[in-house]
Order: C-alpha cells, then sequence, then structure tokens
C-alpha cells in the first residue's frame, strides 16, 4: 500500500521490515541503529521510550492536534503522555463489552443488567442453575493485568496516582469502593475465581453472560455456528452515581505508532498520518477482510476507519458506544509495581482471605516504597526530598 500509494502521492520511499521482538527498539536504539518509526508495538513501550529520551514528540508536530480531534478518542492516548508531551498514535484499540444468550436469558426470566448491583441481584439465579457471570478476571491466571482490575477503580472514580506522583491514591474512598466492589463479585456473589476459556463456556451455556473483548468476539462470530442468532452484546455493565448516569470505563490501547529521534521527522509524520488516515485504515481492514476472512479483522483505532468496517451494525453502534467511555491508566515510571500490587492485593483477599482494606494498604506500602525508587532513578526525587513534580496528566 506504501508503494502503491503513500510514495507516488509524497515522493518519500518507505522500507519496511518486520520487528521480530519490540522490546529490542530500546537495544536498536541504544545501539545507534534506530529506525526512522515503529509500527505496532506494544502500549507500554512509548512511555518507556520516551522517559529514555528516544522518542519524538508528536504533540508538536504540525495538523497533531487536528489529526487527532477528527479521527480518534483522546483519552486513548494517555498511556503515551510524558510531561505534558504525546509521544505515540494508537494503532490498534480493544473493546469490552457484555455479550448475552438471548435464548438462555429468556429461558431463565433474567433481564439484562446495567449496573453491577443489577449483575449480583441475578448472580442467585444463574448459580441456582450451575451458571456464573464472567469478567476478564477470571481469564488471567497469576498475574492481574490493568484491563482486569482497573475497569472497578475506574468506574467507581478512583485514581491511580496523587497529583505530583509521588504516592498511590488506590486508598482513597472512590478506589476503595471500585477494589472491594471487584472482590465482593467472588466472595460474597460466588463469580467463578478461574474460567480456562470464556468462549467455550459462552458457547455451551455454562456461563450465559460475560464482559470481553474483541478476541472472544472473532471466536464467537466465526467459531460458533450452532448459536448463531442466539447471542448478541450490549454494553458492559458499570457503576452508577447518585443522578443515574453509569460509568462504564475500561481501558483499551493495545498497540501504538512512534517516531524515534534522529528520523527524517517531517517525512515519518507524513508517513504516520497517511497511514492512520481514514482512508488509508479502511481500505487496510477491508483488504484483510477480503483477503484472510472475518478472522482477521482489523481494530483500528481510527474511529472513523472502526465505523465503516463490515460487521453487523448494531454490534458496531455497542462498540462504537463502549469507546466512549475509554478511560486508560497514566503511565508512570512505577506503572508495573502498581499492576503487580493491585493483583496481589485481590489475590490476596478472594483467594487467601485476607480482609480486602488490610490487602490495599500492604499494597500501598509496597508501591509507595518503589515509586520513590524509580523517581530518584529518573531525577524526580533524592536524598528524601522532591525535586520536581511527576506530573500526571489527566
Amino acid at each position: 500500500m506504501a508503494d502503491a500509494y503513500f510514495t507516488p502521492e509524497t515522493g518519500i520511499s518507505v522500507r519496511l521490515s518486520v520487528l521480530a521482538d519490540s522490546n529490542k527498539v530500546l537495544l536498536a536504539v541504544a545501539a545507534n541503529e534506530a529506525p526512522d518509526g515503529v509500527l505496532g508495538i506494544a502500549s507500554h513501550l512509548p512511555f518507556q521510550l520516551a522517559m529514555r529520551g528516544a522518542l519524538v514528540d508528536l504533540n508538536s508536530q504540525e495538523g497533531f492536534k487536528q489529526f487527532v480531534k477528527e479521527n480518534f478518542n483522546p483519552n486513548v492516548l494517555q498511556p503515551y503522555v510524558f510531561e505534558d508531551k504525546i509521544y505515540a498514535l494508537c494503532e490498534r484499540q480493544d473493546f469490552y463489552v457484555m455479550f448475552y444468550r438471548r435464548d438462555l436469558m429468556e429461558q431463565l426470566g433474567l433481564e439484562l443488567p446495567n449496573t453491577w448491583e443489577d449483575v449480583e441481584r441475578i448472580m442467585p439465579a444463574l448459580r441456582r442453575q450451575g451458571m456464573s457471570f464472567y469478567v476478564p478476571l477470571s481469564s488471567a491466571s497469576g498475574l492481574k493485568p490493568f484491563y482486569a482490575t482497573l475497569p472497578f477503580i475506574f468506574q467507581s472514580g478512583g485514581k491511580l496516582y496523587s497529583a505530583d506522583g509521588m504516592r498511590a491514591v488506590i486508598g482513597s474512598d472512590e478506589a476503595v469502593r471500585g477494589f472491594r466492589l471487584m472482590c465482593d463479585l467472588y466472595n460474597l456473589y460466588s463469580f467463578d475465581k478461574q474460567t480456562v476459556n470464556f468462549y467455550n463456556s459462552f458457547r455451551y451455556g455454562l456461563t450465559p453472560l460475560g464482559v470481553s473483548s474483541l478476541n472472544d468476539y472473532i471466536l464467537m462470530t466465526t467459531g460458533a455456528p450452532e448459536i448463531s442468532g442466539l447471542w448478541d452484546i450490549a454494553l458492559s455493565p458499570g457503576v452508577a452515581d447518585a443522578e443515574g448516569n453509569v460509568n462504564r470505563a475500561y481501558t483499551a490501547a493495545t498497540h501504538a505508532d512512534v517516531i524515534l529521534k534522529g528520523a527524517d521527522v517531517e517525512k515519518a509524520w507524513r508517513f504516520l498520518q497517511w497511514w492512520m488516515s481514514t482512508e488509508t485504515q479502511t481500505t487496510y481492514a477491508q483488504m484483510m477482510l477480503n483477503q484472510y476472512g472475518p478472522a482477521y479483522l482489523w481494530n483500528s483505532a481510527n474511529k472513523n476507519a472502526f465505523a465503516q468496517l463490515g460487521i453487523d451494525n448494531g454490534h458496531r453502534a455497542v462498540i462504537l458506544a463502549s469507546w466512549e467511555q475509554i478511560q486508560e491508566a497514566p503511565s508512570h515510571p512505577a506503572t508495573y509495581m502498581m499492576e503487580r500490587e493491585l493483583s496481589n492485593a485481590w489475590i490476596d483477599t478472594v483467594v487467601n482471605g485476607e480482609f480486602y482494606r488490610s490487602a490495599l494498604d500492604d499494597a500501598i506500602l509496597h508501591i509507595d516504597r518503589d515509586i520513590l525508587r524509580k523517581l530518584e532513578e529518573f531525577g524526580y526525587y533524592a536524598d528524601g526530598k522532591k525535586l520536581r513534580d511527576f506530573v500526571i496528566s489527566d
């Protein structure tokens, strides 16, 4: 596509190479052999590269703000922010919606849940039939990643870090409510602690409802003909506020595009604009479907391109509506410890039977200690004193 469309239009030649391991980008930078840009790297890497001075600030490029405004949900760029600069474009993003079996819901006489309180109300009826409700926490073995834990924190109005980035604030009333909710669903309402495969559980009717993502959507539409027409998707449950507005926040960013320091920035930026434009993303997505079939659904982060994707109209409307409530975690040098300790606190509470508040307090101690250690490494903290804020942008 670059040879057929981009180069004839701009006169800029493009040479693409497959990167076997995106973690090697940092090694390439250190060896002074980095490419001009990288497409499709994991969304946690741009921050790590930017923090080490390896990336170009895209926010300073001509037309960036307008390009983002016209084609993306700005919230999906949150993981790529470092010191109020944006160092990547989101290339692909996931979605989390509620899958449900229409036939089984009708047989059980149950209404679709809109909030987690609604889910709690229908759980006794599901458990009497040996059924359950699925959330991604149940399939994440070992570490419970952010995409499984953060929705409950964010939907309850909680945050992760203080405004100056010096401590964790997951002990706030809002964050504690969210953490308690994701523990109570297991301790009080008997969610399955481990679901090996939601796709199979859904097909066989063991789990007639659940919150899942693109991968399961592809499996349902391509690999389960026996339940075709018997299932559908809806917005995932959330937390209602005093006015009845339901917060359904989920993380979504999965892959990003970056420009590396030392590149021909003007040409690289023109290529990124072309690649992530609505026209190119729509054409590429359609080519993938035509050549490889519906199993190769290209989940472009360009909302206009995704809106033209050849999938069920009702499903597309639900997915786009879910994208409106994307909330990404701000990146921080100690993000890995925040993710790990939230996971450990959930395991201590749900698996080991510890009191949820004690487990969360222990997690905060570990996170705060590592926050200061990492901020000292990068020059924000020294000799027991804060040198400057690590600004957490909303």
